[in-house]
């Protein structure tokens, strides 16, 4: 299958075992046969023109002598068995298959729920950019493995990737008994790793299969035709979660062009619940077109989407709690996913101390950046200085009265967030901090908090907190002062001290 293969990365650490010399002749035929500029992702040979006109097949003929010196070369020093994978053949199986008339194809397909996911979790910038491209290119890419292979049933395998985790060895008979390919079954069993290959988190392919219903059509085509199908039921039809008689917190969710991601944001909530809630997404005048369709869905199967026009995260936040039946709260941006256990641990301590008006915790970044990141704990002075706790909180709502909502006048509609726990502060309310990790942040390209690096901006938000809170820093500057004046003292005491001491070593050396 070649010796010069993609190497291994951080994200795949075993390998891609892409072959490099058909990966790059592949990329370029992609990229000649695409129209220049269409939006989409050109690396993987697709663009939104592409769902209905396909590829430009008569600017693949400048790459035919290349192609054909390529395949002399492997066979010359391959033999008679030889092979490539790249993704990319699944848009150039015409041009290749008139190049090697007597060619064998396995085609490897998994769910789209799964492979966007993937995506997700690989952080390409393309994909937190634009999450539906991935069900998109996924509904391209199948479909031409599907056509070809009913045009070539004696040349064409069709395998689930999870089907051949469980049942390598029957691969193996597939391939003796189509193509007359004799391979050595021993120790097949050991080579995959079925914990590489993650499957959607519960509760998302049901919502993915309502707002993308062309997907599921296809995966039930390709299942059907399949040699070794996944065998999994598809998703059963989207309905809204049973409405709760007390429910005992509000989840919160602003919504602005973030349709994919607010899918996996509500899956997340009914995974990981466990006490009745109630579930708010409150559309901030969304004008996308794919979030539109996704809230659409939503709204039919019986959620509760509160709209409005595009006011800003703080004003939507407000919106959905003024709204909520309870009251505790939790804001969720649309593109995060709640933990297990942080909500109950959180309404525990609200139970147990009334005096706490607001829980949080630690964050798992995911996306660009991956990783925990520790919050401290609540601290009035290191706040004055620039935030660092997040929105997603457990918060009382009379809290949230007191301190006059997320202030929607924020020159930035992000440091919301800063505000909010200043004045929380400031009211002498207690914040209390749980040692655990509460919910994913998805760390994207256009993240709102990468506004922040804009040092106009940032001076922006600075006098807008400076100047709302300034008995709290002027407060903060007295204490500062007092300190140096402190320090400045003892450093004068010392100094006599040392003065004091000089001159007695001095009179004792001269005598």
């Amino acid at each position: 299958m070649g010796d010069a293969l993609l190497p291994a990365d951080s994200n795949n650490r075993p390998g891609y075992f892409e072959d490099l010399e058909f990966l790059d002749l592949n990329r370029r035929m992609l990229a000649a046969a695409l129209p220049a500029g269409a939006h989409g992702h050109a690396d993987w040979g697709w663009t939104e023109d592409t769902d209905v006109s396909g590829i430009d097949a008569s600017r693949l003929d400048s790459f035919v002598a290349e192609a054909d010196a390529l395949i002399a070369r492997r066979v010359q020093t391959a033999g008679a068995c030889w092979g490539w994978k790249d993704p990319r053949t699944s848009l150039l199986l015409d041009f290749w298959d008139s190049r090697l008339p007597d060619a064998r194809y396995v085609f490897v397909y998994r769910s789209p729920w799964d492979v966007a996911g993937s995506m997700q979790r690989l952080g390409a910038a393309e994909f937190l950019k634009h999450p539906e491209f991935a069900y998109r290119i996924w509904h391209h890419y199948n479909r031409e493995l599907l056509a070809f292979a009913r045009l070539h049933p004696d040349r064409t395998l069709i395998v689930n990737a999870g089907a051949v985790m469980r049942k390598a060895r029957k691969l193996l008979e597939l391939v003796r008994s189509r193509f007359g390919i004799h391979l050595d079954a021993d120790g097949v069993g050991d080579i995959a790793n079925p914990a590489l290959l993650t499957a959607a988190s519960a509760g998302v392919p049901t919502l993915a299969a309502a707002v993308h219903p062309e997907c599921v059509d296809l995966l039930r085509e390709m299942e059907a035709a399949a040699d070794l199908p996944s065998g999994e039921p598809l998703p059963p039809s989207l309905a809204a979660p049973p409405k709760a008689e007390n429910p005992r917190v509000a989840i919160v969710i602003p919504c602005f062009n973030h349709g994919e991601f607010l899918l996996e944001a509500i899956a997340s909530v009914e995974r990981v619940l466990s006490v009745p809630y109630e579930l708010i997404v409150v559309n901030d005048g969304s004008r996308e077109k794919h979030t539109l369709a996704a809230l659409a869905c939503l709204r039919q199967a019986g959620y509760r989407i509160i709209d409005q026009g595009n006011r800003g995260l703080a004003e939507a936040r407000n919106c959905g709690i003024r709204e909520a039946n309870c009251e505790i709260v939790l804001p969720l941006d649309a593109d995060n996913q709640l933990r297990p256990g942080f909500v109950e641990a959180a309404l525990d301590v609200l139970a147990r101390d009334q005096s706490v008006m607001a829980v949080y915790g630690d964050r798992r970044e995911c996306g660009l950046r991956s990783g925990r990141v520790t919050v401290g704990v609540p601290d009035l002075n290191r706040l004055l200085c620039g935030n660092y706790i997040d929105a997603c909180a457990v918060i009382r709502r009379e809290a949230w009265r007191a301190c006059g909502g997320y202030d929607p006048g924020m020159p930035l509609q992000v440091s919301e967030d800063w505000d909010f726990w200043l004045s929380m502060l400031e009211h002498g309310f207690t914040l209390h901090r749980l040692d655990m990790e509460t919910f994913d942040y998805r760390v994207r390209p256009e993240s709102m908090v990468s506004k922040t690096a804009d040092p106009e901006v940032q001076a922006a938000v600075e006098r807008y907190v400076l100047a709302k809170h300034a008995p709290s820093y002027l407060q903060h500057l007295r204490r500062q002062v007092d300190r140096l004046e402190m320090m400045a003292k003892d450093v004068a005491d010392l100094e006599t001290q040392l003065a004091t001491k000089s001159k007695g070593l001095w009179r004792r050396a001269w005598q």
